[in-house]
């Protein structure tokens, strides 16, 4: 070593080792705690507000470093006597000589614990921490000319803080939130270089109380010059807890993220990779175990974010779980463009309780102030339901148990948050198909709309099974209450429904229809309208009914039937066939009211029936009055027996209701044997009938059941039925009808003897004159004798023709078909 460079590094040494010894002896000499009281006062002047410092410590070599305990500053003025901010122990210090020399800032590990920061915001919201933050001068932002510091120059060792919390309350709200046990170790902070980092906190929360413990660890790259954060070995560990935080239930969960991400500051940018999020939660009725993983791209500064890959597996259980316990898989690819408000989740499918549906929903408008709308296609692969039903409880029973095992369903849907409309419906129940349109227009009022078409289906066999001996109930007989009881229209008042539904066959209560025809119109509040027409066993039958709102509601029923085929109609809906032949039957009715009893007080209308080329089984009225003619002999031992039948080859019948009762004074039905007519009413209300059905026997040889009641031709023999309408008793008075009978024989022997002995009982050619020509002769001769024998003998004036039978009422207008 040549002599000036030993001269120059003994200088240097020497100079190092004085500045050292100066240093020392200044730190010794000098107390920064003599300066508590000044510093103290130089913060009250600039703040207003009081600082306690309890030990300031100052070392000097090798590191200048300096620490602070009990440090406490005061609160803002109005904001109590709590300080604001407390330290326990500070402690940071800078490495000397690469400080001087180089001009490298190497900073030690900086410690920070027992810190304690209270943040309030008062009841006018004003906070107290806006005075030690005031805005600086615009002068003083602009950058100045010299050389400032270089951040690259910066070398921290690391950064402790331990056993500190903060917290945060709002008087306008009532509510507060704290952290609590806040820890974080970093590495050491070298620019350009990655650190670790690993961060602990309790997150508390007032209303509603819950908390929640949070790990984070991760190793942190930050790239000044790209301006990018990328982490990798992210993991992130939260245990949460809350009261009555969700419908009033306690809850619980345990989320953990993993995986790594890029953020680019300058693009804004964030990018996933392999993003994995773990939630395990009891509470809310069930818990949870399920995982999320999906490559997530986000453009935040142009508000686009896209989640790749999604895909959501899990398992949820409790009580109100399907079957207490249930595996569920979502995956798809979402994207969302937060400028336009669009959205977009395609290749859509979910897998849950058995079910496994795909779809691909597009969203527009779901940004601020926009029109939400979602639509795309939806679709059900087919599945049994009856597992699913067991699952929830569901207890159903049908006659047929090979039904409710495979459905499907395809759709369009489109929709908004209040309201689901589903297009090119095409739904497969069984043997079933059913296309249309289905919606709910209003999830809040339950708007249902639809237009829907079904192509056949059996109803009966989804109906409960019947048990053996299993009657049709009977509404109202021997029930007394029956009147009180309130019409059940409850479901139909809140029905809010609009559109029809065709059915191309249906079977139900084993009536078989065809080409049925549904609309609906009405809502809560408004006129309820029901239009029904079908075919059905060879005829037609329509209906149309109206319900208006009130507090005595009014209704309005029109029924039409025509061409039925009166036996087969009645053998499938009732298993026998009490009538036969081709009917027509038309009603119109309308009543108002709560009750059964105020519905029948107001009913008013009309009805007409005809029914042609039948009979009626269970019955044989030719049986019934040869019974009674030979019990009027004194033979009570006839044991003729003959088919319980009366044929008819028309039967009519009109009436008209007013107040609830029923008049009818047309009864027409005809037979080659009898002909009946009759008259009487039926009260609706009280169910009471006092009806009167006359018989007349009209041919004795061709009609059904006619021999042996040759003398009872032409004879009239009332049959009148009375009490009780479910149960009437029926007397027949056949000795009046015999008593008539041969008064008649009497007066008709008289008449022909007195016409001998006048000699006009025969005419000038020997023809012998009928018992009315004989009648008219003898009226002509009686009123000679007493007015005398008229000059011109005037013809014989037409007999006068029997009066009209009461024209029907007139029935009720065809319903709207």
């Amino acid at each position: 070593m040549n002599k000036p460079l030993k001269y120059l590094l003994i200088g240097v040494g020497v100079v190092v080792v004085l500045l050292a010894g100066a240093l020392t002896a200044a730190a010794t000499l000098f107390d920064p705690n003599d300066y508590r009281d000044t510093i103290a006062a130089k913060v009250k002047e600039q703040t207003g507000r009081d600082l306690q410092i309890g030990e300031i410590g100052l070392k000097v070599f090798p590191w200048l470093k300096a620490s602070a305990k009990g440090v406490v500053l005061g609160n803002a003025p109005g904001f109590g006597s709590e300080p604001f901010a407390q330290v326990g122990e500070a402690d940071v210090g800078v490495k000397l000589f690469p400080l001087l020399f180089d001009k490298k800032v190497e900073v030690s590990t900086v410690k920070l614990s027992g810190l304690r920061l209270n943040l309030q915001v008062d009841k006018d919201g004003k906070n107290n921490w806006a005075d030690l933050v005031k805005e600086k001068p615009e002068d003083e932002k602009k950058p100045k000319d010299e050389q400032g510091f270089n951040p690259k120059s910066l070398d921290i060792s690391g950064v402790e803080i331990s056993d500190s919390s903060a917290r945060y309350s709002d008087a306008r709200s009532g509510k507060s939130y704290q952290i609590d046990k806040l820890r974080l170790e970093t590495g050491a902070l070298r620019p350009g270089n990655p650190f670790d980092v690993n961060l602990g906190l309790t997150a508390i929360a007032s209303a509603p109380a819950a908390t929640a413990d949070v790990e984070l660890k991760s190793t942190v790259d930050y790239q000044a010059e790209a301006d990018t954060i990328k982490l990798s070995g992210l993991t992130l560990k939260l245990k949460a807890a809350g009261k009555q935080i969700a419908g009033g239930k306690d809850a619980n969960a345990d989320i953990e993220l993993s995986g790594g991400a890029v953020v680019d500051m300058a693009k804004k940018l964030l990018n996933t990779q392999e993003l994995k999020l773990k939630l395990k939660g009891q509470g809310m009725g069930f818990d949870a175990d399920t995982e999320l993983a999906a490559a997530i791209l986000a453009d935040y500064g142009n508000k686009l974010y896209n989640a790749k890959g999604l895909v959501f597996t899990g398992t949820v259980a409790g009580a109100d779980v399907p079957g207490g316990k249930q595996p569920l898989k979502l995956s798809g690819d979402f994207s969302y463009d937060g400028a336009k408000g669009n959205m977009a989740f395609q290749q859509g499918a979910l897998a849950v309780a058995g079910l496994d549906l795909k779809t691909s929903i597009i969203g527009e408008g779901l940004g601020e102030g926009g029109t939400p709308r979602l639509h795309g296609p939806i679709s059900v692969a087919p599945f049994n339901p009856r597992p699913l039903m067991q699952q929830l409880g569901i207890k159903l029973e049908t006659a047929d148990p090979e039904v409710l095992k495979n459905v499907s369903l395809a759709a369009n849907y489109s929709g908004s948050f209040t309201s689901a409309r589903f297009n090119d419906l095409n739904m497969k129940l069984d043997q079933t198909t059913m296309r249309g349109m289905f919606g709910i227009s209003n999830f809040k009022a339950k708007a249902m709309e639809m237009g829907l078409k079904i192509d056949e289906i059996n109803a009966d066999r989804y109906l409960p099974p019947k048990k053996p001996g299993q009657e049709k109930p009977v509404a109202a007989a021997g029930n007394k209450n029956f009147n009180d009881q309130p019409l059940p229209t409850e479901a139909l008042k809140k029905l809010n429904a609009n559109g029809t539904l065709d059915i191309g066959k249906l079977t139900i209560n084993g009536m078989k229809l065809s080409n049925v025809s549904l609309k609906l119109s009405g809502a809560p509040g408004a006129t309820q309208a029901q239009d029904i027409s079908a075919q059905l066993y060879g005829g037609k039958v329509s209906l149309t009914n109206r319900m208006s709102p009130g507090a005595q509601p009014g209704y309005a029923i029109k029924t039409q039937l025509s061409a039925l085929q009166a036996a087969p109609f009645l053998k499938d809906l009732i298993g026998k066939e009490p009538v036969s032949g081709l009917g027509n039957f038309d009603v119109s009715l309308n009543s108002h009211g709560n009750t059964y009893g105020e519905f029948k007080k107001a009913l008013n209308g009309d009805l007409s029936f005809r029914v042609e080329n039948g009979s009626v089984k269970g019955f044989n009225l030719a049986q019934t009055v040869r019974k009674a003619q030979a019990a009027l002999g004194g033979n009570l031992n006839d044991t003729e027996t003959e088919a319980p039948q009366t044929d008819f080859s028309v039967f009519s019948a009109s009436a008209r209701i007013i107040d609830g009762v029923l008049k009818s004074d047309l009864l027409d039905a005809a037979s080659p044997l009898f002909r009946v007519s009759g008259q009487g009413q039926v009260d609706l209300v009280n169910e009471t009938i006092n009806y009167l059905a006359t018989p007349t026997i009209v041919n004795t040889i061709t009609g059904q059941g006619g021999k042996g009641l040759e003398q009872l031709k032409g004879i009239a023999i009332p049959i009148r039925l009375s009490g009780n309408m479910y149960k009437p008793k029926v007397s027949l008075d056949l000795k009046a009808a015999l008593q008539q009978k041969a008064t008649e024989k009497v007066r008709d022997e008289l008449t022909n003897k007195l016409g001998d002995k006048l000699g006009i009982a025969t005419t000038k050619d020997g023809k012998k004159l009928d018992k009315q020509e004989l009648k008219q002769e003898l009226n002509n001769k009686l009123g000679d004798l007493l007015f005398g024998k008229k000059k011109k003998k005037e013809e014989a004036a037409p007999a006068t023709a029997p009066a009209p039978a009461t024209p029907p009422a007139e029935p009720a207008p065809a319903p709207a078909k």
